[in-house]
């Protein structure tokens, strides 16, 4: 279930292991010491952990593998040193046009799941939960859906971390830009660079001065 996901990524966090705790440690004095004018960052995406309890920077998947994107801000608020650079966030996205033409879409509902996952990325039971392909009657329908999805999370994500600049936000990174291959994933430009709508909603969110409210409940 989700609780025991939930218990094994907080395990898995926290819990010493060889490569957090002896590895990751060596290769980064092996980095500073070949060269010494370059920050080095031991691992990425962990939370603070024994012995220094500093973590670094943060993968905080809300609206796609856990909880809500709603939470997002409630969750800063709560853990602030989580929100000091997000480097993964967001949700996948069926491409555009053309750009989709490897899921078979003809086929819909019944397209190959198992070969979507296994070669081209597709979260299947992620999508069941926040936007589920048996709401929709076309596959164009769905696919639009999982723009806007993951449009609005993007929006939302980036505009909660610009209000807290500074506080202690020092940045995020957009995971997964663009594809290297056809595939579904968080990208906002697939393998062929065709657009999705969260490079819009990205830019928008980045504008050098922006307007943002208090979301309704």
């Amino acid at each position: 279930g989700r609780l025991s996901i939930a218990g094994r990524m907080a395990a898995g966090q926290q819990l010493p292991t060889w490569n957090k705790t002896m590895l990751d440690g060596t290769v980064k004095r092996a980095f500073e010491r070949a060269d010494g004018t370059r920050p080095v960052i031991p691992h990425s995406g962990v939370m603070p952990h024994p012995p220094r309890f500093d973590g670094t920077d943060s993968h905080l998947y809300f609206g796609w593998y856990w909880g809500d994107e709603r939470q997002f801000p409630a969750f800063c608020r709560a853990v602030p040193r989580m929100a000091r650079f997000v480097s993964e966030f967001g949700a996948q996205a069926v491409p555009s046009g053309e750009g989709a033409a490897f899921l078979d879409p003809e086929r819909w509902p019944d397209l190959d799941w198992e070969r979507l996952g296994h070669t081209h990325g597709l979260q299947k039971a992620s999508f069941d939960r926040y936007v589920p392909p048996a709401d929709h009657p076309t596959f164009e329908s769905w696919q639009a859906a999982t723009q806007r999805y993951q449009a609005n999370l993007v929006k939302h994500h980036v505009e909660t971390l610009r209000r807290l600049k500074y506080r202690p936000a020092g940045g995020f990174g957009v995971f997964s830009f663009a594809d290297g291959h056809p595939a579904v994933s968080w990208s906002v430009l697939d393998w062929e660079r065709r657009p999705k709508l969260a490079l819009a909603a990205l830019r928008e969110a980045c504008r050098p001065v922006i307007v943002v409210a208090d979301r309704l409940p």
